[in-house]
């Protein structure tokens, strides 16, 4: 990374911070948002039908909620992704 584009973004010479960042470094930034995005709402829709299923009669907003049951399942398979990761390497 040429130092000139660091001096020129310090004094405000408008260079992007895009430029001042490697390609790859924004492409597993943009790797690591969209695997926390899909973790997300795979949990909240395994704890909607399981919602669904063991209290039908719970139906707010399609069952569909962030919680203590959604936290304690991404903390399980957060847990269960680097067990996992750890047992292939």
């Amino acid at each position: 990374m040429p130092t000139s584009l660091l001096n020129q973004a310090h004094k405000g010479a408008g260079v992007p911070f895009s430029s001042l960042l490697p390609g790859d470094f924004l492409a597993q930034v943009r790797e690591a948002v969209g695997i926390i995005t899909g973790l997300v709402l795979f949990v909240v829709l395994v704890c909607a039908v399981w919602r669904a299923i063991l209290r039908p009669e719970d139906r707010r907003f399609a069952y569909l909620r962030v919680g203590v049951a959604e936290l304690a399942l991404t903390t399980l398979a957060i847990f269960t992704l680097i067990f996992a990761l750890l047992l292939l390497f």
